[in-house]
């Protein structure tokens, strides 16, 4: 058993040993659930900052027992190792000229990929943290032109067997990126995708399905008016095909990722109302379908690497709320025992073990260790 699972077991144990139910009912909830602290302008200033890492990332070490974090608590963002306990934290790389960030941890045994730029040069690069705590660069020696902040090598995600991850990068034309698999035993890389100037696809619109098989791409008309590629990556030309458009009139049309199985491509669209719901693309049939709908934009759907939980992030009225849908179950669940606030940037480990940032507007952002089967959360900074 992990010290993670070892802290929460005492707390689940704790609370029913003083008679409550382990399901806090959140009209007599504690004080930290009903009444956050209060703090004042000066207490936010001096306060120190944590987010999780990447997205497509591993925040969790392999054997569960510690948190992938960036902070600023050294006076610059550098990425730190955080343990159960308060205080316990480990400084992976950066120094006082030098920012890296963390963005994930290796599937297997202890290196992380950092990422961050050399001495403020504005040319984003990618690297693994070896265990003696030496670092590889993984772009190509030279010197690169400089176009806007997308340039330089970005973490788009891991192949769903850990055995390679994928970077894009600007090396070749700054305009443009480009996305390339890494082997994750020898860093040797192949480029998957090679972008053009007729087809100027931004970084951000790269979405890769688990098994690596197929990218979508989001093509900018206007800033309402998106189009829709995919690109079928063991093909001999791997050209994008256009699969969702829209004639006559401005219609989003954006990738949000694609089920775990790799069958069908979830994307937003306001094709049909006002506000973006989420649709699945069937791959196979090119048959659309509804995944999430909500009375307000929804900006994302995500699963856990297991497929057992859907994510899905609704934008309400300026606030971000997070909506977690267990798919063995066929149920909402229910998040009333967390403590106010908006759950950012849901990070899953197994057994319905999650990492989350809790952002409130009274009170610094904070990282919560959740289980969402036993129904508890513990604070961790």
């Amino acid at each position: 058993m992990s010290s993670w699972l070892k802290s929460l077991s005492f707390l689940i144990f704790a609370t029913a040993a003083c008679g409550e139910s382990s399901v806090p009912d959140r009209a007599a909830s504690s004080d930290e659930n009903q009444a956050p602290a209060h703090y004042d302008a000066a207490a936010f200033l001096e306060s120190d900052t944590y987010l999780l890492g990447h997205a497509g990332g591993h925040a969790f070490s392999p054997d569960g027992s510690r948190i992938l974090v960036n902070s600023d608590r050294s006076g610059v963002f550098k990425a730190y190792a955080l343990g159960p306990e308060a205080e316990q934290f480990e400084s992976f790389g950066g120094d006082a000229l030098n920012s890296l960030y963390g963005v994930s941890w290796f599937p297997a045994g202890p290196r992380i990929l950092l990422t961050g730029d050399r001495g403020g040069n504005k040319h984003n690069s990618v690297f693994v943290r070896e265990p003696d705590g030496s670092l590889i660069d993984l772009t190509p020696p030279g010197d690169y032109e400089v176009a806007g902040q997308e340039s330089g090598l970005r973490f788009l995600g891991w192949r769903n067997d850990g055995t390679a991850f994928y970077l894009t990068s600007t090396e070749r034309d700054p305009e443009v990126a480009d996305l390339y698999v890494y082997d994750a035993t020898s860093y040797e890389r192949k480029m998957l995708f090679k972008n053009s100037r007729e087809l100027p696809f931004p970084t951000r619109g790269f979405k890769l399905s688990p098994d690596g098989r197929w990218l979508s791409l989001d093509f900018h008309h206007t800033r309402y008016d998106f189009d829709l590629y995919l690109v079928d990556l063991e093909s001999a030309d791997r050209e994008p095909r256009l699969i969702l458009t829209s004639e006559g009139r401005e219609v989003i049309h954006t990738g949000y990722g694609f089920t775990p199985d790799s069958q069908k491509l979830i994307y937003g669209t306001d094709a049909t109302g006002e506000f973006l719901e989420a649709r699945t693309y069937d791959i196979a049939s090119a048959e659309t379908a509804p995944l999430v709908e909500a009375d307000w934009d929804v900006v994302d759907v995500a699963f856990s690497a297991d497929g057992r939980y859907r994510l899905a992030t609704i934008n309400v009225d300026a606030k971000f709320e997070t909506r977690i849908f267990d798919t063995e179950q066929d149920r909402l669940i229910d998040l009333s025992f967390m403590p106010e606030g908006q759950i950012r940037n849901p990070r899953f480990a197994e057994g319905g073990r999650m990492a989350v940032e809790l952002v409130r507007d009274t009170s610094p952002p904070e990282i919560h260790l959740v289980d969402l089967e036993q129904r508890v959360s513990m604070r961790l900074t």
